[in-house]
C-alpha cells in the first residue's frame, strides 16, 4: 500500500507535474520579480548614460515599476544565477515585437500575438547559453495582458495616467487632452492607440548541471524580431558581472 507521500507525488506526476516543480514555483516567481526590480535600478543609471532618446525613439517612464522604460525598439533581459539556477528576465514593447500593443482585432493580429507566445514557450528565441553550462529550462511564465485576454490599460500604461503622474512629455512635447492632435502625431504606423502601451514580459528558470561555465551568453531575439533593435543586458553571477546594450550586430555579451 502506498504512502500518503507517494499518493500525492503520483497525482502531480498525473497532472503533468512534479512534486519538486510544484513547490519551487512561489519563491522563483518571487524571486524573478525582484530580480526585475534590481536590475532595472542598478542598469538604469548606465542606460541613460549610454543612449539619449529623442522624440523619434518613443519613450515612456511608467511610474509603476522602478526604473523601467518603454522605448519602442529596446528590450531587456535580466539575469541572475544562485549556485546551479539561473532566473532571466525578457521584457520588450509589444510594439517591437508584433507591432501593435492593443488587444489583437483582426485574424493577421491574433495570429501574429499566437506565433510570439508560442517561439517564446523555448527560451532559445531570447537567448542562447553555453552549451558547457548544460542548462535546461521549465515552462517560462510569460505576461502580455492585450494576448492574454486583458486590455494594455490592465497593466497602467497609459499616457493620460502617466502625463500628469510623471510629467510624460517627448523633448518638450506635451501631450495635452486638449491640444494633442492624434491625427498629427503619429509615432508609428502601426501604433495607432496612442493612448495605451504594453510590455511583454518572459521569465525562464534555467537549472545547469555546470553552472560554471556560465561565463557568456548570446541575445538571439533580433533574428525572430527585427523591430527590436537594442536589448540591455544585466547579468549577475557567479563568475561575474556584465552589462551591455546589445544589437543584431554585437548579441554576446561575456564576463
Amino acid at each position: 500500500m502506498p504512502t500518503k507521500g507517494k499518493t500525492m507525488q503520483n497525482r502531480h506526476q498525473n497532472s503533468g507535474f512534479s512534486l519538486s516543480r510544484q513547490t519551487r514555483q512561489t519563491p522563483k516567481r518571487l524571486s524573478a520579480r525582484l530580480l526585475a526590480t534590481c536590475v532595472a535600478l542598478a542598469f538604469s543609471g548606465a542606460a541613460a548614460a549610454h543612449h539619449a532618446p529623442g522624440h523619434g525613439d518613443h519613450e515612456h517612464h511608467h511610474g509603476q515599476q522602478a526604473g523601467h522604460v518603454h522605448q519602442h525598439g529596446l528590450g531587456s533581459l535580466s539575469v541572475a544565477q544562485q549556485d546551479n539556477t539561473l532566473t532571466v528576465v525578457f521584457e520588450s514593447p509589444l510594439d517591437s515585437l508584433i507591432g501593435f500593443e492593443t488587444v489583437p482585432e483582426t485574424a493577421e493580429q491574433k495570429e501574429l500575438g499566437n506565433k510570439l507566445l508560442a517561439q517564446l514557450r523555448d527560451a532559445a528565441a531570447v537567448v542562447t547559453l553555453p552549451a558547457e553550462a548544460k542548462c535546461t529550462h521549465t515552462e517560462p511564465v510569460i505576461t502580455a495582458p492585450p494576448l492574454q485576454g486583458a486590455p494594455a490599460a490592465a497593466m497602467g500604461d497609459s499616457d493620460d495616467d502617466d502625463d500628469d503622474a510623471d510629467g510624460h512629455d517627448h523633448d518638450g512635447h506635451d501631450h495635452d487632452a486638449d491640444g494633442h492632435d492624434a491625427d498629427d502625431h503619429d509615432h508609428d504606423g502601426a501604433h495607432h492607440h496612442h493612448g495605451v502601451h504594453a510590455d511583454l514580459n518572459a521569465v525562464y528558470t534555467f537549472t545547469c548541471e555546470n553552472p560554471a561555465a556560465f561565463k557568456s551568453l548570446i541575445v538571439t531575439s533580433f533574428k525572430n524580431w527585427p523591430r527590436l533593435k537594442n536589448i540591455d543586458v544585466a547579468v549577475l553571477s557567479n563568475q561575474g558581472q556584465a552589462a551591455a546594450r546589445v544589437n543584431a550586430d554585437k548579441p554576446e555579451v561575456r564576463w
